[in-house]
């Protein structure tokens, strides 16, 4: 039996939600129902519950009776991977402490002041074991348990602890202290005493429990060499085995740019209208960690661009969820005569038609310019567009769009295909020890600016590919290589339909380097008993 533990099955929070769900296809292929996910039982959109087969229903019978309950059933992704996910909150209210106690007899986790986002992660992990556990009693032959990150990081300590049959492999995509020195502008290095240097930042329990994860798991796996390095630096152990995440290829087809010219007209064309022909749309899309994914220096890179000598429009997107109070009220009212309008006609020049010649008098009581939210949020993200001046007026260059929602999770943005339709991505990351967003655009056919500090830089170099669709960016020169962008965008702008076609095939090949099929059996290497 194989079990795959990770907080983002089923919870879409960010790239191992990715990493997970595209690669389970290949697992079910492979082991069937000898396969397993387990994750949190929260609000799981993409969870189709089932029937408990007997062995686990009796299971669960046992663990409801310490406040953890047990749901059986199937992720509604490729492949249909059986998922246990785990309702733990009755337990953790009973048990949080006690547990939290016993890490520290027995690891020296120190979680006395730890605080919610240690606690819920580490008390679920603990679920997990003890689900692990009473599996291991009816199943007592060898089995596998791939946990990912410092979140499941309990479980492999619970299982070492109570010496369970399981060959246990850990992942880590990143690195506690990695990402949180990262967002204060401090380097990793061999200077640095982590361990102390932990308690500085109150993030002291994160970083034991990914510690001693990464001592006592059989097997530990790093996604990329930069993260290879920095957990020698960090924990004193090296990977024993570099895993990159790939992606399970879709078919290559070019957008027509649909979505957003309909878009740009229902949110600009009520201010003012804007030449589509002559537009280039580009976006970015991660979590929200501001520093560590470079936002700010890619609202920098907007700036100057709006400051430059172009004669085309930049239509640039943000896609970075964050909490917010649903849709901008005017950006919703606009979007309802949208659809009503859309319902009546079948045609895009005529819907544009419409916007330019008939509404002019019921939309005049919209004042100013077209947000630069399409939802009600303001963070580090919001107050730096407003501080660069980007203020989406008809005579800026770049207009900037920032979308603090998931797609595809949002009545608005509700269609996973429209990334497919844009021109360039850019991904400034400062911390990105892999960095899937920009293999994603590769694979949507979409030239990328990138990051000289990501992993997934680091593995095209191993790889030596070189391409016209790929322009790496020095970030410690970054301000020197805001002309080398300008002109990459200039040129795509330019090229004809033909070039632009071959571009993007060119990008599209690259990523096929990086699929599942072609890679997976690096993963099932480390499943031999």
């Amino acid at each position: 039996m194989i079990f795959e533990q990770a907080w983002e099955v089923c919870n879409k929070v960010g790239g191992i939600y990715t990493v997970i769900s595209s690669k389970a296809r290949f697992y079910v292929e492979k082991y069937g129902k000898r396969y397993f996910l387990i994750g949190p039982y929260k609000d799981n959109k993409e969870f189709i519950e089932n029937k408990k087969p007997e062995w686990l229903e009796n299971i669960s019978k046992n663990l409801e009776k310490i406040g953890i309950k047990i749901h059986y059933g199937n992720w509604n992704i490729k492949g249909n991977p059986q998922v246990i996910l785990i309702d733990f909150y009755e337990f953790f209210n009973k048990e949080r402490n006690f547990w939290k106690y016993l890490f520290w007899e027995w690891y020296k986790i120190d979680s006395l002041n730890s605080d919610f986002t240690y606690d819920e992660p580490f008390v679920w992990s603990i679920s997990a074991g003890i689900l692990l556990e009473h599996i291991d009693k009816i199943f007592p032959e060898r089995k596998i348990l791939h946990a990912h990150e410092w979140l499941s990081g309990g479980t492999i300590l619970y299982i070492k602890k109570k010496n369970l049959n399981y060959k246990t492999i850990f992942t880590i995509h990143g690195t506690v202290m990695g990402r949180y020195l990262s967002s204060k502008g401090i380097k990793v290095s061999k200077e640095i005493n982590f361990d102390s240097e932990s308690y500085k930042y109150n993030i002291n329990a994160k970083h034991q429990l990914e510690k001693n994860t990464v001592l006592h798991t059989d097997i530990f796996t790093t996604v990329s060499d930069i993260l290879d390095e920095e957990a020698k630096i960090i924990f004193g152990r090296k990977s024993d085995k570099i895993l990159y995440n790939y992606l399970d290829i879709e078919n290559f087809e070019i957008g027509e740019k649909r979505y957003l010219k309909e878009f740009i007209i229902w949110y600009f064309y009520p201010y003012y209208e804007i030449d589509l022909e002559r537009t280039i749309f580009i976006y970015t899309i991660g979590r929200y960690e501001f520093l560590n994914k470079g936002y700010d220096l890619f609202i920098d890179l907007l700036k100057y661009l709006n400051e430059s000598d172009i004669d085309f429009n930049i239509i640039a997107f943000i896609f970075v969820p964050f909490h917010n109070k649903g849709i901008n009220p005017n950006v919703k009212y606009l979007y309802n005569l949208y659809l009503s309008l859309k319902e009546k006609l079948n045609s895009l020049d005529t819907l544009r038609d419409i916007y330019r010649k008939k509404l002019n008098i019921e939309l005049e009581k919209i004042e100013g310019y077209p947000p630069i939210s399409t939802h009600i949020t303001e963070n580090d993200i919001t107050n730096k567009i407003i501080q660069s001046n980007l203020l989406n007026r008809k005579e800026d260059k770049v207009k900037v769009v920032y979308v603090p929602t998931y797609i595809g999770n949002d009545e608005i943005f509700n269609d996973k295909e429209l990334l497919k339709e844009f021109d360039i991505g850019v991904f400034l990351s400062r911390y990105e020890p892999y960095g899937y967003t920009p293999l994603e655009a590769l694979n949507n056919g979409i030239p990328i600016i990138l990051s000289n500090k990501t992993g997934f830089y680091l593995s095209l170099k191993k790889k030596n590919i070189k391409s016209d669709s790929i322009l790496v960016v020095d970030l410690d020169n970054f301000n020197n290589e805001l002309k080398r962008i300008l002109s990459f965008i200039k040129d795509y702008f330019y090229l004809n339909k033909t070039d632009k076609i071959k571009i993007r095939c060119e990008a599209f090949n690259i990523s096929l380097l990086y699929s599942w099929e072609k890679n997976i059996n690096e993963y099932f290497e480390l499943y031999k008993y």
